[in-house]
């Protein structure tokens, strides 16, 4: 009986040793997440001008808008005879037939139609990355003190 008793205070004080340093791991992680959220990080930014296109665009502002991307001449010069409506209305698979970047090109695309549907300009708006942000930020808090919550109910 006292074996028994002995291994069990042994296993429990292993557990509270185990949520010692889940616990101290926790708040430096959360300290170093404070900190580096303090800082202000810089990103330097081109001077290139924004360029999107929509249903309406023309075969030019296309492919302007494919050089803008960084495509390969080959994918410029495929897709770049297409107006905004035609390019939008092909597929990843058909892309990626026509052009060695296809799947690049269509994921690009969906972030244009992505753009569109939010109802970003050309100039201006992305007020949806800030309330996503937001969101993310929460859903974050709320894990974070969920955990907190856990570790301390199991400490006591």
């Amino acid at each position: 009986m006292v074996f028994y008793q002995k291994n069990w205070e042994d296993t429990i004080a292993r557990r509270k040793s185990q949520m010692e340093e889940v616990q101290d791991e926790l708040i430096h992680r959360l300290t170093i997440g404070r900190s580096a959220a303090q800082k202000k990080f810089q990103v330097p930014r081109q001077n290139v001008p924004v360029i999107n296109i929509t249903y309406d665009s023309t075969p030019e502002e296309v492919k302007t808008w494919l050089q803008s991307k960084g495509f390969n001449p080959v994918t410029v010069n495929s897709l770049g005879v297409l107006n905004g409506a035609q390019l939008f209305s092909l597929n990843k698979d058909e892309l990626r037939t026509v052009c060695p970047e296809g799947a690049r090109v269509f994921s690009q695309i969906t972030v244009q139609k992505a753009a569109l549907e939010v109802g970003l300009s050309t100039r201006g708006g992305g007020s949806h990355i800030a309330e996503s942000r937001d969101c993310r930020v929460k859903t974050l808090q709320t894990v974070v003190l969920s955990a907190l919550a856990y570790v301390f109910f199991f400490q006591s």
